[in-house]
């Protein structure tokens, strides 16, 4: 599968038949492709990802690329926005029709209306489409494969931050008008990358189109086919009245285009005038990327200066340090030292102990006791007054005497005692409270005792409980437990962990880091 490499890039990377998906090898290229069919497939972007991809449309500073193979006679949505409450009111979107031979961009002005752009296309000839779909400033792009089809200025392009938002890949909300064929990419970058996107790119003037690297294109612009129309493709504008949901289609026609002038001089004027707001553009974009490639070479060195201890440790980044005799640990991160508690790696057994000043607890032996096999630390009364204790291998068993129980601190007709125990107890008392549990560890008064449980990020028998170092998990157990992916760094807390990136990686979200220097 072609994976992208832009700033932000999320691949269609799924486990096959889920939802009516299935992950196929195309017969046209090594790589693999996502087909979808039939009318119930769901592809969506986690939010946190989709909340940074309408930062860009809300910045007007994105550009959005699809690669796709449309089936014939199908009417599809590429991609779609919505916002509002419960993210189900239209913001955005891009549809492709084979049965009309056009493509549709629909998007909400700040009045509420949809306002929509079509234009002449068709996707359905059996290849690969290169579909980019940009918004710079206050004006709109849409270029399908490496042929302007809009670049137009738009007052009405404003869009809003969003608390509730939802990103659709292949179809619109409620699983309406899914596309169906094949995709192979979905990609978002920030700027206007459109030279290394499209070294040549055909430019839309008023006459006609024409190179970007300054050679003269055909009289016409492409029809979709790789063959040139006879004229200029068909662009057109309208407005569709709105509720607070989608609506697809009105006869509400709100403006319509304005003709081109037929002469030669205002023409040229035109496309001298285009030529320059492309040239700008790309200058705008060269300089991002000059400044986004300094602030990650700046990260890196500064990973690459290590950390300093105590005036005389020096760490690389990613290093730790441990002083066995305090039992602490240091890791050093992004030019920083984290020092703190050492985490230990998680037992099973319920009576963890530490043996010859060790600063991780381990499982002691078991014992064996009237022909049955006891864990360590387990405790039990047998008989009346005697009590047990599994010491790391040895059973300590000891008679208790009713003399020598400590007063009751209730009334007699509150007291009962335990079966087999000496000692009476209050009923219902507050045994947390009389005798706490471990600082890490909760508390739950019984009828005749209490019980300890140490606190999520812990282990042990509460009354003594150690912090899981979840950064020594194997593969297996961060897929099952949740633990750091892809370009991170685990950092070790006390009860909980922490990801950090790694030199040249951006965070995705909590847990995963996305890959910067790969272009």
């Amino acid at each position: 599968m072609y994976v992208s490499r832009h700033y932000l890039s999320w691949a269609l990377l799924l486990p096959a038949a889920i939802f009516g998906m299935s992950l196929l090898p195309t017969d046209d290229t090594p790589e693999e492709s996502l087909t979808l069919s039939g009318d119930t497939h769901t592809l969506e972007l986690p939010s946190t990802q989709a909340q940074r991809l309408w930062q860009l449309v809300v910045a007007r500073n994105i550009t959005i690329q699809v690669e796709l193979k449309q089936q014939k006679n199908t009417d599809g949505t590429l991609f779609s926005f919505y916002g509002g409450p419960l993210a189900r009111q239209l913001l955005l979107d891009l549809e492709s029709s084979s049965k009309k031979g056009e493509i549709t961009l629909k998007f909400r002005t700040p009045s509420g209306s949809i306002k929509v752009y079509s234009s002449d296309v068709d996707l359905s000839d059996g290849k690969w489409h290169k579909v980019i779909f940009a918004i710079q400033g206050r004006r709109l792009h849409l270029i399908i494969d490496c042929k302007e089809r809009h670049n137009r200025e738009d007052l009405d392009m404003q869009f809003t931050e969003q608390s509730d938002l939802q990103v659709l890949i292949g179809q619109k909300t409620w699983r309406r008008l899914p596309f169906k064929g094949k995709l192979r990419e979905f990609s978002a970058d920030i700027g206007y990358p459109i030279n290394e996107k499209c070294p040549r790119l055909l430019m839309l003037s008023e006459g006609g189109v024409s190179g970007a690297d300054g050679t003269d294109g055909a009289d016409g612009t492409d029809d979709g086919h790789g063959r040139p129309s006879p004229s200029t493709p068909t662009l057109r504008s309208r407005h569709l009245t709105s509720t607070s949901t989608d609506t697809d289609r009105s006869s509400d026609v709100d403006s319509t285009p304005k003709t081109s002038t037929d002469a030669s001089v205002q023409r040229n004027v035109d496309y001298l005038a285009h030529r320059v707001s492309h040239l700008e553009n790309q200058f705008k974009h060269w300089r991002s990327v000059i400044q986004k490639y300094e602030t990650q070479l700046q990260h890196v060195q500064l990973h690459q200066r290590g950390c300093e201890i105590n005036g005389n440790v020096l760490l690389a980044d990613g290093e730790k340090w441990r002083n066995e005799t305090e039992c602490t640990e240091c890791i050093c991160s992004a030019n920083t030292a984290y020092c703190q508690p050492m985490g230990c790696p998680q037992l099973t057994c319920a009576h963890p102990k530490k043996r010859d000043n060790s600063c991780c607890p381990v499982c002691g032996e078991r014992c064996y006791y009237n022909s049955q096999y006891y864990e360590h630390g387990h405790e039990f009364w047998p008989k009346n007054c005697v009590q047990c204790v599994c010491e790391d291998g040895n059973m300590d068993c000891k008679y208790r005497r009713q003399q020598d129980c400590p007063p009751a601190p209730c009334p007699s007709h509150k007291q009962q005692t335990p079966p087999n125990e000496c000692c009476p107890v209050c009923v219902d008392d507050d045994f947390c409270a009389r005798q706490p549990c471990h600082a890490n560890a909760t508390c739950m008064n019984e009828k005749l005792k209490r019980t300890c449980r140490c606190k999520p990020g812990f282990f042990g028998n509460g009354q003594n409980c150690y912090d899981v170092d979840e950064c020594v998990w194997d593969s297996e157990a961060r897929a099952q437990l949740g633990g750091c992916g892809q370009g991170t760094r685990c950092i070790n807390t006390i009860g909980g962990f922490r990801c950090d990136c790694l030199p040249g990686f951006a965070k995705i979200d909590e847990r995963n880091c996305l890959d910067l220097l790969r272009v």
